[in-house]
């Protein structure tokens, strides 16, 4: 029997000059594997589907978190190792996109169309390579070969002049030379002396191989295990339990909230210290923009790769995230052109992540702009309303709960936990979909004048309002035995 023929588009970095009908040239069926492919698919008004239309993002999830229930009673039965979870769930995961995408790649003949270096190996997070390579039943493949280097060569620049602004490059750079330096992230780095004096390397949330051997170092050694929390942990990762909680034997964290979240998480100590890093006091500049968009970029990382969290439905191939940073953008271009829209992303979309096309969604719209490399604070004073995917590590903040208003996108995709829904809606202007947002728009100066700034549950949730470096280094005199640091 004859199959029907099926273009699989895997485009995963921005391209030259590329037109997809040079290469669709007979009739057939069109998947689309990654956000940019799709937008190229729109420039020419080309029907296709994506990975999610072959199994559901529901019925996709269920599959994954049925594994990981598996993989979590073997690591129950080897807590010491649990932090490797993580790891294991990523290969089990990008598994179970494989297997979905070749059982109905079965069902046609394959013109496989990518930029994407061949790989017959798992090379996990390294979005130059393809695993769809191994499959056996391709019948062609179109190798494309005209990516943008000048424009990835221009980002680089760009995120080298940022870089060398910084003040404490130049430290870092000969802390790196340091075969004797400890490096240190985060909120840690405000305890440089504390930790250097009782000789500690402190950690934040595990997730490198150095991690793992540390960790694996102090236990067997009986050295305290202290970690720091490194952002918002309101929108709870799968992973925090077995990455940051079972490993510590003391968690600093930022809030009241995360210490009752890592007490029911069964951690053994928790001190709620407050935010250094986090907790700057907004300082008021000459308004450059209306709003300021915080995008939710993980799902650019790595098409297939990981679900962290049981509450979201976020497509494994970016696609739905995809789709509301595009209805955003169309929203304020079309729309709402008296306001300006300033877009920050992770600078990752425009060096080693699946490309989004931002950049030319926004192109024509004079009101619109998207800042990649400029420091997410000076965007937050710089802009009168703040709209975000998410609830973001910049929200800690304690100061910015009282500055601004900020508007938080909370449907299938990205959830809220009911349980703390209500404070949620009294702390954000919660949104449910686009015309939501632009209802709220239209009627943000009433919103904003109408409500109540609740001290008690700012304090609760951003950072905790207390002398943060005294009371670390208390605790650490107290449990390292020291007098005086």
């Amino acid at each position: 029997m004859k199959k029907d023929l099926l273009y699989v588009i895997d485009i995963r970095f921005k391209q030259r000059d590329i037109n997809l009908l040079d290469y669709i040239q007979e009739s057939g069926k069109i998947l689309s594997l990654t956000p940019y492919s799709s937008y190229l698919l729109d420039l020419n008004g080309l029907d296709y589907a994506t990975y999610h239309d072959i199994i559901s993002i529901d019925d996709f999830k269920k599959l994954v978190l049925e594994k990981y229930i598996i993989l979590e009673e073997f690591f129950k039965k080897n807590i010491d190792y649990s932090f490797l979870f993580r790891d294991f769930a990523k290969v089990k995961t990008f598994e179970i996109y494989i297997e979905n995408l070749f059982k109905f790649f079965n069902r046609y003949k394959i013109v496989y169309i990518t930029d994407a270096i061949e790989s017959n190996s798992f090379k996990i997070g390294n979005n130059s390579y393809s695993y769809i390579y191994s499959y056996k039943s391709i019948d062609k493949v179109i190798k494309i070969d005209s990516r943008d280097n000048i424009f990835y060569r221009k980002y680089k620049l760009y995120k080298l002049f940022y870089t060398l602004k910084r003040k404490d490059i130049f430290i870092k750079v000969y802390n790196r030379l340091n075969k004797n330096h400890i490096e240190l992230n985060y909120d840690n780095i405000n305890y440089k002396e504390i930790y250097k004096k009782i000789n500690i390397r402190p950690f934040t949330f595990l997730s490198t191989s150095r991690d793992y051997l540390d960790i694996l170092e102090y236990r067997e050694k009986s050295i305290q295990r202290v970690f720091m929390q490194h952002g918002s942990y309101i929108q709870e990762n799968i992973f925090l339990k077995y990455n940051e909680i079972y490993p510590a034997t003391i968690n600093f964290v930022f809030n009241d909230f995360t210490k009752r979240l890592f007490e029911n998480r069964g951690a053994k100590r928790v001190y709620s210290v407050g935010s250094i890093n986090f907790n700057r006091a907004i300082k008021e500049r000459k308004k450059e923009y209306d709003f300021l968009y915080i995008l939710y970029c993980t799902s650019y990382g790595y098409s297939g790769l990981q679900i962290f969290s049981e509450l979201n439905s976020l497509s494994i191939d970016g696609d739905n995230i995809y789709r509301r940073h595009k209805g955003v953008i169309e929203l304020f271009g079309k729309e709402l052109k008296d306001k300006k829209l300033v877009i920050k992303a992770q600078y990752g979309v425009v060096e080693s992540m699946m490309y989004a096309p931002l950049i030319e969604l926004s192109r024509e719209y004079k009101n619109i702009e998207i800042e990649f490399f400029r420091p997410i604070n000076s965007l937050i004073e710089s802009s009168r309303y703040i709209i975000s995917d998410y609830i973001s590590s910049e929200f800690v903040n304690r100061d910015l709960h009282y500055k601004r208003d900020i508007l938080i996108f909370n449907d299938e995709k990205i959830v809220i936990d009911k349980s703390i829904l209500n404070d949620m809606s009294k702390l954000f202007i919660l949104v449910n979909s686009i015309r939501d947002l632009k209802d709220k728009i239209e009627d943000i100066e009433n919103i904003s004048k109408n409500r109540v700034r609740d001290r008690k549950l700012i304090e609760y949730y951003s950072s905790k309002d207390c002398n943060s470096k005294k009371i670390v280094e208390d605790i650490l005199k107290r449990e390292f035995k020291i007098e005086d640091i």
